[in-house]
C-alpha cells in the first residue's frame, strides 16, 4: 500500500506493466499525466482518448459516488426509522405493498372523519 501511495504522490515512479489489448508499458507511459486519474495505458478501451473527455469522466465519477452516499444515507435513515434492514424492507412491501409503506408507516393514528 505504501508503494501505491507513494506513485499517486510522485514520490516514486509508477510500475510497468501489462495491459489486455495494448501489451507492456514502463513507467514513461505515465509522464505529464495526471496522478491520481492518470488514463494512458489503464484506460482499455480509449474511453478517455482526449482531455476533454477525461474532464468529463472525471465529473461523471464524482457525482456517481455522491449519489452512492445519499443512498446509502436512505439505508441507514429506513434502518433508523424501522428498526430492520432494507431486505426486510422490501419483503415486507412486495407481501403488503398498500399496507407498508412510507405514507404507513409514519401517519399518525387517527381516526378518519367523514
Amino acid at each position: 500500500l505504501a508503494a501505491v501511495e507513494g506513485s499517486r504522490s510522485g514520490a516514486a515512479a509508477p510500475p510497468g506493466g501489462f495491459v489486455p489489448f495494448k501489451g507492456d508499458f514502463d513507467s514513461s507511459a505515465f509522464d505529464g499525466l495526471d496522478p491520481i486519474n492518470p488514463g494512458g495505458p489503464l484506460d482499455f478501451f480509449g474511453v478517455a482518448s482526449t482531455p476533454e473527455d477525461l474532464a468529463l469522466l472525471k465529473v461523471k465519477e464524482i457525482k456517481n459516488g455522491r449519489l452512492a452516499m445519499v443512498a446509502m444515507l436512505g439505508f441507514f435513515v429506513q434502518a433508523l426509522v424501522t428498526s430492520e434492514g432494507p431486505a426486510a424492507n422490501w419483503g415486507k412491501h412486495v407481501a403488503d405493498p398498500f399496507g407498508y409503506n412510507f405514507v404507513t408507516l409514519t401517519a399518525i393514528e387517527r381516526t378518519p372523519v367523514l
